[in-house]
């Protein structure tokens, strides 16, 4: 059962479309947040996502997030996820869901906002984090800065500059506080990770979701590292898993048994 169009936070403009399994009951619940740079896309891109996983027994609310169309967006995009989770707290129960059970989930900008959502949440606000599924993200800002900065992409256009408004050399604080990787700390020790990268992705680095593996197993986090061979960009929201070669068909059934796992 889809409940689409739903009004998570009216001050903020949240909206969501809540994916929920068949039967009576409270679901455990993914919160699933969207890519697209920062500067487009829609939480309908994971709409397959919600389906697929409604199917089998989790629901999927995927939220909104106002995005760099007008301008700089920073910290507003990260307080509009952090709306979603309050939602959730408020409104999960009553909705059919399990609040005891949630994870995250995002794919490119989608997971550096789910990464940093995890790791700032406001425990009083916010229901307990149990997993983060983190699909092709970005975890160190500054790394990705850098990395456009070689391919010679126009300061107007690079994503992290519009997003955060200001260049790291500007700003460093800024970045510091906006890459996930700079909030691991042991706080996160039992949380169950999946980071998910394709192995010919020229948008974002496959080290960046290494070297944050790496540094959540520092923390204590449990990290579940997967490789998607061949894989680039943009895969995750533009292809149908129902086709059998397609990376999306190859990772599902990996993703279903983590969060199946993590949230059992």
């Amino acid at each position: 059962m889809l409940k689409a169009d739903l009004t998570l936070n009216a001050a903020r403009e949240v909206t969501g479309d809540l994916y929920l399994p068949e039967g009576a009951g409270r679901h455990p619940v993914v919160v699933a947040i969207h890519g697209g740079g920062w500067r487009r896309g829609s939480r309908k891109a994971l709409a397959q996502w919600g389906h697929f996983l409604a199917a089998n027994g989790i629901a999927m609310l995927a939220t909104s997030y106002r995005l760099t169309t007008s301008g700089a967006v920073w910290p507003h995009n990260l307080g509009d996820v952090a709306a979603a989770l309050e939602w959730l707290q408020a409104q999960g129960a009553t909705n059919g869901l399990d609040i005891g059970h949630v994870a995250l989930m995002g794919a490119s900008a989608g997971a550096h906002l789910a990464a940093l959502a995890t790791l700032t949440r406001d425990e009083a606000k916010s229901p307990p984090i149990r997993a983060l599924v983190g699909v092709y993200g970005v975890y160190d800002l500054v790394r990705h800065w850098q990395a456009d900065l070689i391919k010679n992409t126009p300061a107007a256009e690079d994503p992290t500059i519009r997003m955060l408004g200001a260049t790291p050399i500007d700003n460093p604080r800024l970045y510091f506080e906006a890459s996930p990787i700079s909030h691991v700390t042991h706080a996160v020790r039992g949380l169950k990770v999946q980071l998910i990268h394709g192995d010919h992705d020229e948008d974002i680095e496959h080290a960046q979701s290494e070297t944050f593996a790496l540094r959540l197993r520092q923390g204590g986090a449990q990290v579940q590292y997967v490789t998607v061979p061949g894989a680039g960009h943009l895969w995750f929201s533009s292809e149908d898993m129902r086709e059998p070669t397609s990376h999306c068909a190859w990772v599902a059934p990996r993703l279903l048994a983590f969060l199946k796992q993590s949230l059992k």
